[in-house]
């Protein structure tokens, strides 16, 4: 509970002041080098010297968000928070794609389990600095392989489907 209690008084908490200090660092970076951020590993000493508040305060981001903001900048980051909504909406396609075809409810259940992870991703990821941890993008491939193989099942049902529907048009009378 004494813990908890520095949520009131965040700014005595030195972990908590210590991602902030991170955080603008990420940002001031990111408005020096819009296009390409610091690059890779950027949170180190010498640069926070430059960029960050209190640069003996030196920190990792501790966010997925500022993390990626400070390495690769607005359009890296805009890409990272792409892709994983770009993910999100073809799970959320799958979902829909697949309701009410029994054949099929196995790859709405995953593609809503996906979905569940990524939000925990999301979520964790504010405190976390796991911007490049290889789980997401396991699920992400996940998603993507998901969906061709929803598109190729349901391609074969609509075949079969006209087949048995023309065969049934020719064996009518007439």
């Amino acid at each position: 509970f004494e813990r908890m209690s520095t949520i009131e008084n965040y700014q005595e908490d030195g972990s908590a002041m210590g991602r902030i200090n991170a955080w603008y660092f990420a940002i001031n970076l990111a408005n020096d080098h819009p296009i390409t951020g610091g690059g890779f590993r950027t949170f180190r000493k010498s640069l926070f010297l430059i960029y960050a508040p209190d640069p003996e305060d030196f920190h990792d981001a501790h966010s997925i968000y500022f993390e990626v903001l400070g390495e690769q900048g607005y359009v890296g980051l805009f890409l990272f928070l792409s892709i994983w909504l770009g993910t999100w909406l073809k799970a959320s396609r799958i979902i829909r794609r697949t309701r009410g075809d029994p054949g099929l409810d196995w790859a709405g259940n995953l593609a809503s389990m996906c979905q569940v992870a990524l939000v925990g991703y999301g979520t964790g990821g504010a405190f976390l600095g796991l911007a490049y941890f290889d789980l997401p993008y396991h699920i992400m491939a996940m998603i993507i392989v998901l969906d061709e193989i929803v598109r190729r099942q349901q391609r074969e049902q609509l075949v079969e489907a006209s087949h048995s529907g023309g065969q049934r048009e020719r064996r009518g009378p007439g």
